[in-house]
């Protein structure tokens, strides 16, 4: 019995909207790309090294997780950045 379930784009969990009127060709083409890598499971959004915004290294140089990876499930963090606290 599944009682947890993971999925981004690929798996249909989440969608894009459409682009807005000042959304450019070239951007809504390397968009589509992204997208398209994304839902052949080919795009790693999460890449290390990758920082908090206090400093403190959260994945390591070399480190790559996928959108379904369970260690974000304990992403308990704002990236370098972004203002603001948890």
């Amino acid at each position: 019995m599944i009682n947890f379930l993971r999925g981004g784009l690929k798996e249909g969990f989440v969608k894009t909207s459409a682009y807005g009127p000042a959304v450019t060709a070239a951007a809504k083409q390397q968009a589509d790309a992204i997208k398209a890598q994304m839902l052949a499971g080919q795009f790693v959004i999460f890449k290390g090294p990758l920082k908090d915004n206090k400093g403190a290294v959260v994945i390591a140089d070399g480190v790559a997780q996928t959108q379904t990876d369970i260690a974000l499930e304990s992403m308990n963090y704002l990236v370098e950045g972004v203002l603001g606290q948890i």
